[in-house]
């Protein structure tokens, strides 16, 4: 646990500032993660940013040995408009520079969904795969979204039914 909390701290100072603290509680009721300075900080992009970070903070776990993890994390659309663009590319370019190894080679897949482009720094081929827009770029070459005619048949938003 102290090791992952180091992980978390490490990323939040990366991506904001050595004076930022990332501070891992477990009590009684889970798990939280918070960034701190002096006290526990407080609004959407401190609240956003510490879910995104715990996020990485566990899929770089999964190169521990002893943790079960596929090694994927997917963050589909994470409010990026919750934090600054220059702090959420901080966040992304942190992100990629702590998931490659010695080698350079990048042992996790990280697939992210979002209304903003990356910056310069990630725009090479080696890091974005694939760029999808609506119409014929959206993937499977159709907006995905639910019909009246089909809304009986998804049990929650997270099902998807495809014919």
């Amino acid at each position: 646990m102290k090791e992952f909390e180091r992980r978390f701290h490490r990323l939040v100072q990366r991506t904001i500032n050595a004076s930022f603290n990332g501070v891992v509680a477990v009590d009684r009721d889970g798990i939280s993660f918070r960034i701190n300075r002096e006290r526990s900080l407080s609004g959407e992009a401190f609240e956003t940013l510490a879910v995104l970070l715990a996020d990485i903070a566990i899929l770089l776990e999964s190169s521990v040995d002893s943790t079960c993890h596929p090694g994927l994390l997917i963050h589909d659309s994470p409010r990026e408009a919750d934090l600054y663009i220059g702090l959420y590319e901080r966040l992304l370019e942190v992100a990629f520079s702590m998931m490659q190894d010695e080698q350079g080679n990048t042992p996790f897949q990280y697939i992210i969904t979002t209304t903003t482009r990356p910056s310069e720094a990630l725009q090479s081929r080696d890091v974005t795969k694939l760029t999808l827009s609506s119409g014929s770029g959206s993937l499977f070459r159709k907006q995905l979204e639910r019909s009246e005619e089909h809304t009986s048949e998804l049990q929650s938003p997270c099902n998807l039914v495809c014919r």
